[in-house]
């Protein structure tokens, strides 16, 4: 499972994308950590070429100041390496401002690989549990 991590910065009053080249078959996590000072005027979204990709609403972007924002996500990817385009819009024109982003990665094997795990983990307890109340009623 590739992870991907960067400190981007967008100059005052400017935009500035940032492109990663990513591989794997599905974005599984994104994590992004404003720290403190932005007060709300550094925006970022993901983009696939045009196509908004996060947030999911066209036009719309993840803003923060002294926080975290994260999630799990199963977005699969077209193309590999998959060129994630990470745009960050800084409104404020006096100050750059700067986030720290995370992005985990996962081929379509490793995910299949670990829903078997899981099931037979779930079918081993069942087994164990049938087993201790036939053995030990």
């Amino acid at each position: 499972m590739p992870i991907y991590s960067d400190i981007l910065t967008a100059p005052a009053g400017k935009t500035k994308t940032y492109t990663w080249d990513l591989e794997g078959d599905y974005i599984t996590y994104v994590r992004l950590r404003f720290p403190p000072g932005p007060e709300w005027s550094l925006k970022v979204r993901f983009l696939y070429g045009n196509m908004q990709i996060f947030p999911k609403k066209k036009g719309t972007y993840f803003v923060g100041d002294d926080e975290i924002i994260e999630w799990q996500d199963l977005y699969q990817m077209y193309e590999a390496p998959f060129p994630l385009k990470i745009e960050l819009v800084n409104d404020d024109t006096d100050n750059d401002h700067s986030v720290h982003v995370i992005v985990k990665t996962a081929y379509s094997y490793e995910l299949g690989l670990l829903r078997v795990e899981s099931s037979l983990k779930r079918f081993f307890r069942s087994l164990q549990a049938l087993f201790s109340r036939v053995m030990f009623p």
